[in-house]
């Protein structure tokens, strides 16, 4: 008995010393990583698209999605075109606050998991079905969130992105309190998500959205 408690203590020691080589590994991969990131450089949310600062806001145009908006300037973006998506050929920006969003990215380069800070996203989703909105937003596929019979706490209004109709909505019934906007645009559904924990960074997008195929 007395010999297989010695072997036990031996056994906890080794796994507790593995333990401590493991988080000073992780640790040590961590501080390797430094807190900056170059234009073009791919990260777990996109590639990083740097843009400079004019009158308190950077600014964002995409030629292929035919948008432009601007969003804070203590924010960064990243763009990126899943490559699984298929024939609907889904197309994401992200944007997020700097600091944290560096932050994260160090300890994703590092090997340290970590949920990801607040962001303004937008995904395109090529319309391959031609559905409305309304069609979208009610289908399982679409993935909006917008399940009015089963989100109590869901609330939703109509109202128009650069004279375009679109569906406003907000539901707590995930982990985050979220705003969303969807629409129709071209040939892509839009559809532009953000917790209301970055509500100014999310109206600041919004409100200053232009849509390029509209004015043409």
């Amino acid at each position: 008995m007395m010999q297989y408690s010695k072997h036990k203590k031996i056994l906890l020691t080794i796994a507790g010393i593995v333990l401590l080589l493991g988080a000073a590994g992780a640790l040590w991969q961590f501080a390797s990583h430094t807190d900056s990131i170059e234009e073009g450089e791919w990260t777990y949310a996109g590639q990083f698209r740097g843009s400079v600062v004019e009158d308190g806001l950077k600014s964002f145009t995409s030629a292929k999605l035919d948008v432009s908006f601007q969003y804070p300037a203590d924010y960064i973006l990243f763009e990126q075109q899943n490559p699984e998506s298929g024939p609907y050929n889904v197309y994401t920006i992200f944007i997020s606050s700097e600091e944290p969003m560096l932050h994260s990215i160090k300890q994703a380069r590092a090997g340290i998991g970590s949920e990801s800070p607040p962001a303004v996203v937008f995904t395109f989703t090529q319309n391959v079905e031609s559905q409305t909105l309304m069609e979208w937003l009610g289908s399982e596929t679409g993935h909006s969130n917008y399940d009015p019979e089963s989100d109590p706490t869901l609330t939703s209004e109509s109202t128009t992105i650069d004279g375009i109709p679109a569906m406003k909505y907000r539901s707590d019934f995930g982990l985050r309190e979220t705003d969303y906007v969807a629409f129709l645009y071209g040939d892509w559904i839009v559809l532009i998500s953000a917790s209301t924990a970055i509500d100014d960074a999310f109206r600041t997008v919004i409100n200053s959205l232009q849509l390029t195929q509209q004015h043409e």
